[in-house]
């Protein structure tokens, strides 16, 4: 099945042209999100992490609390 796949011509081609549509009607956008990136003219940031990455004794507070931030804790 896999050779036969192989073989069988891909018209992707429509797909292609509709990247390439999406790319050049959004390219304002994307530009400004990408500078704000690259900026960070963010107000503010969220991260989702796994607790136990979070809260194990080398985690990200433990981390955080040896670089003199102050943690708050989550409660357990």
């Amino acid at each position: 099945m896999i050779r036969e796949f192989k073989n069988e011509p891909l018209n992707d081609l429509p797909c292609f042209e509709s990247v390439l549509q999406r790319l050049e009607s959004d390219l304002g956008l994307m530009r400004a999100r990408a500078n704000a990136w690259a900026t960070g003219s963010n107000a503010s940031t969220v991260a989702v992490l796994p607790m136990r990455d979070i809260l194990r004794p080398d985690g990200y507070l433990a981390r955080l609390r040896a670089s003199g931030y102050v943690v708050d804790e989550p409660p357990q």
